[in-house]
């Protein structure tokens, strides 16, 4: 694969992956990667677009399920840590007693 040809469909992936996926960083990610894959993938490709496209939707697929899941893990997680704190004026009544038992 010619690497001018590649890089000439640079600007146009950035853009088709920009509609995928919010984040302008994340889209980037996904050009370098599928941009990576072709000039590692040995023999030729008919349809260059048609190739990275698949392969930017694929790969934002991917990292859309992957956000999923690290924000159900983090909301799972807070909910686990607020159920397991004790109510603020438990933590205060406590400190009291305390605090009334040195002063004997």
């Amino acid at each position: 694969m010619n690497p001018d040809e590649i890089l000439s469909t640079a600007a146009w992936l950035r853009s088709f992956a920009r509609g995928l996926v919010q984040d302008s960083h994340d889209a980037e990610d996904l050009v370098q990667e599928a941009l990576g894959s072709v000039s590692a993938r040995d023999g030729d490709i008919r349809d260059l677009r048609g190739y990275l496209a698949g392969t930017v939707r694929r790969m934002a697929s991917k990292m859309h399920r992957k956000n999923l899941r690290r924000s159900d893990r983090e909301t799972q997680a807070v909910q686990d840590s607020a159920t397991a704190m004790p109510p603020a004026d438990h933590s205060l009544e406590a400190m009291d007693t305390m605090r009334v038992t040195l002063e004997e």
